[in-house]
């Protein structure tokens, strides 16, 4: 079923990547628009305007209450339409420039029943266009149930090595700072496997109680088969190194979303 969607209220960004506990008969997802960003050519030659790039991004909230969402999988989510109201198709013919498709990054709710996603086109709405449809599906991973690893001490520096959910992960960089929600240092880490398994990464402190933390930032970078992983963790305590507890899910499954959608621009 088609859907008519005004757009307004602030885009509301998760931060968090720990989900909570899955059902096996969660309902379907449902999605709704949190956002829509227009970036018009202004002939400076360039496809960025102030380090925007040109054309069509449309923001979707997915919530599935029961699920644990994981990952995207921007490869297996076709994008069958996406036009504006005029016919314009917001993709060149010659598929020049920024292809349509979904962004490779996932942002996930605390609990892991929502997430963020963001697919884009290379062209943007005709002028006096109204609205824009997208039809299309998303692949989404989600996990079921929870096996508990702990760790003794990892030392928080760079090159320091972690196993979790199958995925050898390795410091990259750790620093202090303000990162927002009360994170005073962020340790990166980074791996060739995909760490979708991972369900929680949890820091502990000297008396094993647990430091505050949240994932700044998860995202993949390069091209299938030469792609890095990348997790930031945003402690709420500076440390030189601490007890890891890693909870893993203990299945992971593709979920299908279908996404069509017309959304007002309000220009």
């Amino acid at each position: 079923m088609k859907r008519v969607i005004a757009l307004g209220g602030a885009v509301l960004w998760a931060a968090g990547a720990i989900p909570g506990k899955p059902d096996e008969a969660a309902p379907d997802p449902v999605v709704d628009v949190v956002g829509v960003q227009v970036v018009r050519p202004v002939g400076f030659g360039q496809g960025k305007v102030r380090g925007r790039q040109v054309g069509t991004r449309v923001l979707l909230r997915v919530s599935a209450p029961g699920r644990c969402f994981a990952d995207i999988l921007p490869a297996a989510s076709p994008v069958s339409a996406f036009r504006d109201d005029k016919g314009t198709d917001l993709v060149p013919a010659d598929g020049a420039g920024v292809d349509r498709g979904w962004e490779p990054d996932l942002q996930v709710c605390p609990d892991g029943s929502r997430c963020i996603v963001e697919v884009a086109a290379a062209r943007a709405p005709a002028t006096g266009a109204r609205s824009i449809h997208v039809d299309a599906q998303v692949a989404l991973r989600c996990g079921q149930g929870a096996r508990k690893h702990r760790r003794e001490e990892l030392r928080l520096a760079r090159g320091a090595k972690l196993t979790a959910g199958g995925a050898d992960m390795e410091v990259h960089s750790v620093q202090e700072g303000e990162f927002g929600g009360g994170a005073v240092l962020a340790v990166v880490f980074v791996t060739k496997k995909n760490p979708e398994a991972i369900r929680k990464l949890a820091f502990l402190d000297e008396d094993g109680k647990e430091i505050p933390s949240r994932v700044l930032r998860r995202r993949k970078c390069g091209f299938s088969g030469a792609s890095t992983h990348e997790i930031i963790f945003g402690l709420g305590k500076a440390v030189a190194a601490a007890g890891v507890e890693v909870t893993t899910f203990e299945k992971v499954e593709t979920v299908k979303v279908p996404v069509n959608l017309t959304v007002g621009l309000g220009l």
